[in-house]
């Protein structure tokens, strides 16, 4: 299920639907965080900064890939 609501917000993102794919990809992040999916967290992260990098957010946007890389480093 969080799959596909990561690939949803990736789509929404792509139909120029921020607001609403941000919301999603949040909520998902928030799940995987809770339930321990690291997988799932750090495309989660990925989608937030490709949501914060459409809204002109730079620091967010960087904040959220570096957030993805080192989780995926960490293991």
């Amino acid at each position: 299920y969080e799959s596909v609501c990561i690939l949803k917000g990736h789509v929404l993102l792509d139909l120029g639907e921020v607001d609403a794919a941000a919301e999603l990809l949040d909520a998902v992040w928030i799940r995987a965080q809770q339930h321990g999916m690291e997988l799932i967290e750090i495309q989660a992260e990925i989608g937030r900064g490709r949501a914060a990098l459409s809204r002109g957010s730079l620091e967010p946007a960087r904040q959220a890939y570096l957030a993805a890389c080192q989780k995926s480093q960490a293991g």
